[in-house]
């Protein structure tokens, strides 16, 4: 089930970020609040969704997006 995975401390509605870095940015502050990437830097944590958006886009359209990345010695996933 999905909703075991889900971090509420990397839950928030809305962004004021005018571009994609800049949300990918606010997603690697939130992620970082989970206690299974407390020891991952944020700067890692950016980095990682950005290589992921350079092989290839992960939005939908219609402004939705699904932004994650595997991150080295992080065998669990972190969702918000």
């Amino acid at each position: 089930m999905i909703a075991q995975y889900l971090s509420e401390e990397c839950i928030q509605h809305g962004s004021d970020a005018a571009d994609k870095p800049a949300l990918l940015k606010d997603i690697a502050r939130l992620a970082k609040c989970s206690p299974i990437l407390s020891e991952v830097s944020e700067e890692a944590i950016f980095q990682g969704l950005m290589g992921r958006e350079q092989l290839g886009s992960t939005g939908f359209g219609d402004e939705i997006a699904i932004p994650h990345c595997a991150l080295d010695n992080i065998p669990n996933f972190v969702m918000g």
